[in-house]
């Protein structure tokens, strides 16, 4: 269990620090920002990311970015059956989160802003906090708050387009 958890915790370093090198002078959007995004393209590999895009009416494009769960969540499929999912477990369990491709954001809220992490404009970027995802069929995704000073339960992480 103790190599795991090492293996784990380098794997998430390196992530971290490779996201932090990407992100640096991006105008970060708020998640208000994210109602009408779609989900572009899903990934599964120890965390679950959807690829968010939202382009205006212009066809440039207003949002681009990765939700990026790394704790166990909750996915509300449009049918309303409820999957319990962990992102640490084998792809095949995550399947029905490939569902929410194409599906389109109407509400994204955060709940327990006290532990969120906020960049220099006061966005949130990361946190702690509840995390609840709500989509136009009816799915929902749900990453509850993770308890671990040490641990994100999932991370914005935003992609710049001029």
């Amino acid at each position: 269990m103790l190599l795991k958890y090492q293996r784990d915790r380098r794997m998430y370093e390196w992530i971290k620090r490779h996201r932090s090198r990407q992100a640096g002078g991006i105008a970060v959007q708020t998640p208000a920002s994210l109602i009408g995004s779609q989900v572009f393209q899903i990934k599964f590999d120890y965390q679950t990311h959807l690829e968010l895009l939202h382009q205006a009416d212009n066809g440039s494009i207003r949002v681009h970015l990765d939700l990026v769960i790394f704790s166990p969540f909750v996915l509300r499929s449009s049918d309303g059956t409820i999957h319990n999912l962990n992102p640490q477990t084998s792809r095949t369990t995550l399947a029905p989160v490939i569902d929410l491709r194409g599906g389109t954001i109407t509400s994204v809220t955060v709940d327990g802003d006290e532990t969120v992490e906020h960049d220099s404009n006061g966005n949130p970027i990361n946190a702690l906090g509840t995390l609840t995802v709500d989509f136009a069929d009816g799915a929902q995704i749900t990453v509850p708050a993770v308890a671990d000073p040490y641990y994100e339960s999932w991370d914005l992480n935003y992609r710049e387009y001029l």
